[in-house]
């Protein structure tokens, strides 16, 4: 079951990958079939192109950001790369420069650092990237998973500033940095905010950068001259460097969630329109307990694992789960009710509603342990039930506060921890 944050999370990201230059893969991952096995095994995402705006000859880096969404360790694959490919390329075609894809089992996210060469001729250009570029992991690959980027190549000693929101990670893609972690409705908030310098010229300080604490209805973000809830001076950035802003006194959604939109050089001195990047971020109707997983670094997934690391089939496991509490008051971690299952989702699994999940295969009661916000604790439910068989790779799914011992729980959005695990 795909969390309904997640989901609008990566909806509305994809509308600012597209007008900031970055590629997600296509994928039709989401839509649960029966073969579940036809299903295209890649994910992620592109990160920042450095410099976007290159002169003739010089090298450009990018990384792609890969995670696993098969049923099966994916070996052999490869990408490939063109600085100047504006047509689609078919599978097995020669990429100016090939890297490999280490080997990745399910649900694991890798991080594979890209380089080329710029076009030698001034001009409109389209970086072509191609994950699994042999068709290896999966025989649709050519049709989902590459896509051109444009860019402008620029003359010898012709340099340009862009300015832009900091590479994404796939441990919390699009989400706000915020304090409080979890903002109160109506109340304003803080967001720690990374700034990059896409370009080749180091910015000049006192460029503006204007925030909205929560997305406006009907705003153009290409207009030049827009001002948001508060805006302020950008420091002076060097190529290829990221500086973190510390923005206060944002308004925070009267909604479950929100989004922030920061809008670089909304005066248009650096180009014809400005950039914008968005972060999502969940609020609270009050001060709470909030209890949910912590991500794996640079994963995906989060801190869920079994003991033994491979259970055997029809045995019993003791499974581990980080939580901590991310609201803005002490409370018990409640129950935990864990699922493990064949892969059919990508965001975790629960059955049932908030805080009246069913279906679930161990029941943990940490009802007696009090976390104080920002503070963390691994718990362990033992006598797990393994699945059956066959051997192979499933998912273990954990949902935190299941009963809803927090006040707060039953008003905000389900997303299960989860992580993969083998059973041999």
């Amino acid at each position: 079951m795909r969390a309904p944050l997640l989901a609008a999370v990566l909806a509305a990201l994809a509308a600012t990958a597209a007008a900031n230059l970055v590629f997600e893969l296509e994928s039709p991952r989401d839509i649960v079939q029966p073969n579940f096995e036809a299903v295209d095994p890649f994910g992620g995402f592109q990160g920042r192109i450095i410099p976007i705006t290159p002169e003739v000859g010089k090298k450009i880096q990018t990384t792609m950001y890969i995670t696993s969404f098969g049923t099966a360790p994916i070996t052999g694959a490869v990408i490939a790369i063109w600085a100047n490919k504006s047509e689609p390329a078919a599978c097995g075609e020669e990429g100016e420069a090939t890297f490999k894809i280490p080997e990745i089992v399910p649900l694991q996210t890798i991080a594979v650092p890209l380089k080329i060469k710029a076009p030698d001729t001034p001009g409109p250009a389209t970086l072509r990237v191609f994950v699994d570029a042999t068709c290896t992991g999966w025989n649709e690959s050519a049709r989902y998973n590459q896509q051109g980027t444009p860019y402008t190549v620029y003359a010898k000693g012709d340099k340009r500033v862009r300015l832009i929101g900091g590479e994404p990670s796939p441990a919390d893609y699009g989400v706000a940095v915020t304090t409080p972690t979890l903002p109160i409705k109506g109340q304003t908030f803080s967001i720690d905010l990374p700034v990059l310098n896409q370009g080749t010229l180091a910015s000049e300080p006192g460029v503006k950068m204007t925030l909205w604490g929560n997305e406006p209805e009907g705003i153009n973000l290409t207009a030049c001259g827009t001002r948001g809830d508060v805006t302020v001076d950008l420091p002076k950035i060097a190529p290829g460097k990221t500086k973190i802003l510390t923005i206060e006194s944002l308004p925070a959604s009267a909604d479950t969630y929100g989004w922030v939109i920061a809008l670089m050089d909304p005066d248009c001195t650096l180009g014809p329109a400005p950039t914008f990047v968005r972060r999502s971020y969940l609020t609270a109707p009050a001060p709470a307990a909030f209890i949910r997983g912590t991500h794996a670094k640079g994963q995906y997934t989060y801190q869920v694992s079994t003991s033994p690391k491979k259970p055997k089939a029809n045995s019993t496991m003791t499974a581990k789960i980080k939580v901590i509490n991310d609201g803005g008051a002490e409370g018990p971690i409640g129950k935990v009710a864990l699922y493990a299952r064949k892969f059919i989702d990508t965001d975790g699994h629960y059955e049932g509603t908030v805080c009246n999940v069913t279906g679930y295969v161990a029941l943990g009661d940490f009802s007696d342990v009090v976390l104080k916000p920002g503070k963390s604790k691994t718990v362990k439910v033992k006598d797990v039930p393994v699945p059956a068989g066959p051997a192979g790779w499933y998912e273990l799914s954990a949902v935190l506060d299941a009963a809803c011992a927090s006040p707060i729980t039953k008003d905000m959005y389900l997303q299960p921890a989860f992580n993969s695990f083998e059973v041999v």
